[in-house]
């Protein structure tokens, strides 16, 4: 950590023993490792696949994931809880025993979105010391449930990353994502995935009711690959990642409502039986517009 987040993590464990009593920030952390590990042995093992239809996989193994950072860069990724956890508080463990809860610093904002059911960690300049394990941790009735683990790792250059970690789109039209890739997993498995439900879609075409049409289409040769999905939904909105292999980075999309077509009303006015005043007054300032 920089001098500046040293200085502030030793004001955050000050603020936790204070309002948790005789817990110290290392039992809390202790805690929370040792919910880590009864949540890792519930889990299946790395990868393996708890439904498959149409071409959408869910994993039960949700872990292991990897999220590689330049030097300097920073990041923003979502953890969300169970909808009646919005009263409780959560935090942002690591495993050198540092605790955050809510907050804005310099280098680090933790942001509650109960609307949501989610909040989210940004980490900004980002360190070689940063490196290791972190986890979103919710306190549950005074147990500390981790509900997500994510290891980072600074390095020179990141092995996974996107053009763009916020895209937006408008009801029914569509978004593109280039997710790029290091020469070392080129052969790994490509996947975009929604965060909230984990489901994730490889190579193909995937056609439903409940979610937009999404395509992948991998280069190869440029070390990329492309996701579009097309007649965007509103509740498409949310948090994604590019994987490649367990490699990962998030991607934010926000879908709007479609803008209303002007000329469109105009025309169906114009073509129905004109028996209102406000009906006749668009198809003459139609018609005005048009000399």
């Amino acid at each position: 950590m920089s001098p500046a987040s040293k200085a502030s993590n030793v004001c955050f464990s000050c603020h936790f023993q204070t309002a948790l009593g005789n817990r110290s920030a290392r039992h809390l952390h202790e805690d929370a490792k040792h919910a880590t590990q009864r949540r890792r042995g519930m889990q299946a093992p790395e990868g393996k696949k708890a439904l498959h239809t149409d071409g959408v996989e869910s994993y039960n193994g949700w872990s292991n994931h990897i999220l590689t950072i330049q030097a300097g860069g920073s990041f923003t990724i979502p953890c969300h809880y169970d909808e009646k956890y919005k009263q409780q508080k959560k935090y942002w463990f690591s495993e050198s025993y540092k605790i955050y809860k809510n907050t804005t610093e310099e280098n680090l904002s933790i942001i509650d979105y109960p609307d949501q059911s989610l909040f989210t960690v940004s980490m900004r300049n980002l360190q070689n010391e940063d490196t290791g394990t972190y986890d979103c941790v919710v306190d549950i009735e005074g147990t500390l449930t981790v509900t997500y683990e994510l290891y980072i790792n600074v390095k020179s250059a990141p092995d996974v990353s996107v053009v763009s970690s916020r895209v937006s789109g408008h009801e029914g039209g569509d978004i593109s994502v280039q997710c790029i890739y290091s020469s070392g997993y080129q052969n790994k498995v490509k996947r975009w995935c929604r965060y909230k439900d984990q489901s994730c879609y490889t190579v193909g075409r995937t056609n439903t009711s409940q979610s937009s049409s999404v395509q992948i289409s991998d280069d190869d040769g440029g070390r990329s690959f492309t996701v579009l999905m097309t007649g965007l939904r509103l509740t498409d909105s949310g948090w994604y990642f590019c994987f490649v292999g367990q490699a990962l980075d998030p991607v934010h999309l926000t879908v709007t409502e479609a803008k209303p077509d002007k000329e469109k009303n105009n025309f169906r006015c114009a073509s129905a039986v004109i028996d209102s005043g406000q009906c006749f007054y668009l198809e003459m300032e139609r018609e005005t517009q048009s000399v």
